[in-house]
């Protein structure tokens, strides 16, 4: 077997792909327009942005005021709250972080940073 498999990140990952896919129209292959919202700048709340690139149907643009790079549109806040409520995601990840495998690997990564 492999870390991935063993600690669960494989079931993890593939179904918060496919719940993050959910909100992404097939037609445009971008982030629904009923799941989502425009936002302002986060950092100093500019409207004015260019696009960087666009990945899986969010689209990531640059503050051309403070150059942050940021998603816009953004998920509304009520549909992630339903997500996180009801998506199957959120209970594969507990069972990664549960995973001994998981927290032996995490213990280590963090002591080396912390060294």
């Amino acid at each position: 077997m492999s870390f991935e498999k063993d600690t669960g990140r494989d079931k993890y990952f593939a179904q918060l792909k496919r719940e993050l896919q959910e909100l992404v129209d097939p037609k445009t292959g971008l982030l629904a327009a009923e799941h989502s919202r425009e936002v302002d700048c986060p950092l100093c709340g500019s409207q004015v942005h260019e696009t960087v690139f666009i990945k899986q149907g969010y689209t990531f643009v640059r503050c051309l005021e403070c150059g942050l790079v940021y998603v816009n549109p953004q998920v509304r806040p009520e549909v992630i709250n339903e997500v996180y409520t009801t998506g199957s995601s959120n209970d594969l990840w507990m069972q990664m972080l549960m995973n001994q495998q998981e927290t032996k690997w995490r213990t280590t990564y963090y002591q080396d940073i912390l060294a």
